[in-house]
Order: C-alpha cells, then sequence, then structure tokens
C-alpha cells in the first residue's frame, strides 16, 4: 500500500523539479535576449553617435580642399 501512495508523490515532485528548471532556462532566455537586444541597441547609438559628427568634420575638409 505504501508503494502506491509513494508512487504518484514521487512522480509529483520530479514533475514539479522539471517544471521549475523549465521555468528557470526560459527566464536565463528572456534575459539573454533582452541582454543582446541591449547590446544592439547600444552599439547602434554609438556607432550613430560617431559617425554623424566624423561626417560633418570628413565633409568639411572635403570642402576645404
Amino acid at each position: 500500500m505504501t508503494v502506491i501512495f509513494i508512487g504518484p508523490v514521487v512522480m509529483l515532485h520530479v514533475q514539479n523539479l522539471v517544471r521549475k528548471k523549465h521555468e528557470a532556462s526560459e527566464r536565463e532566455k528572456i534575459r539573454a535576449m533582452e541582454s543582446d537586444l541591449a547590446r544592439s541597441q547600444f552599439l547602434f547609438n554609438m556607432s550613430h553617435d560617431i559617425r554623424t559628427p566624423m561626417n560633418a568634420i570628413v565633409s568639411f575638409t572635403e570642402a576645404k580642399g
């Protein structure tokens, strides 16, 4: 009788552990995607912020030359 009761309890415990592991994995995946998006946005902004004045300097020097 004890085996009949313990079997489902163990199964529920294992399912709970698997669910928690899956949820943690999903959270890490979302964090990684957010981090990648933030990095991409930062690099895009920095590239734009550097290119804009650089283009003005290049245009100005070419017009004088």
